[in-house]
Parts: C-alpha cells; structure tokens; sequence
C-alpha cells in the first residue's frame, strides 16, 4: 500500500483516488510494482513549444516561454511508470 505521509505536497485522498502533485521521477522510485491503477502524466513532447516553434503555437499567447519543451523525456520515465502500473 502507497504510503501518503511521504508525499507532503500537495497530496489529496478522496475514496480510493489520489492525486500527487510532485516530481514524477521521486514519487514513482517510492512506490511499488504494480501498485497503481492509473498514471495520468503529460510529459514534454520534445516539440519546443516554450520557445514558439510550430505554426499552430507561434501566435499562441497562452504558452509559457521557456525550455520546458525542449527535450523528450528520458526512457526511464516511462519504464517506471510501466513498472508501477498495473496494466
């Protein structure tokens, strides 16, 4: 069983669903295999969409500037998440 009192940042418990709002790479190194039902991520596509690149974000005011999209994210992000997913 996930323990919660790990995770003191921002963390919500309502019936069985739980909502960690933290750095996705030491939360998942805390939990076990197998032990999630759902991980509901959006990493970076690696596209630069902080630095407008792409017709369709060039003139979009809405996305923040920065590195943020800079690079796809490293394969061993999603080989936890396959490893703590139970699906």
């Amino acid at each position: 069983m996930l323990n919660l009192t790990k995770f003191k940042h921002q963390s919500w418990l309502d019936g069985r669903i739980v909502v960690i709002n933290d750095d996705c790479e030491k939360v998942m190194a805390e939990i076990g295999d197998n032990e999630i039902d759902l991980v509901l991520t959006d990493p970076p596509y690696g596209i630069n969409a902080g630095n407008g690149v792409g017709r369709s974000l060039v003139n979009n005011k809405n996305v923040i500037k920065g590195d943020w999209d800079k690079n796809t994210p490293i394969d061993t992000i999603f080989k936890e998440i396959f490893r703590i997913g139970k699906n």
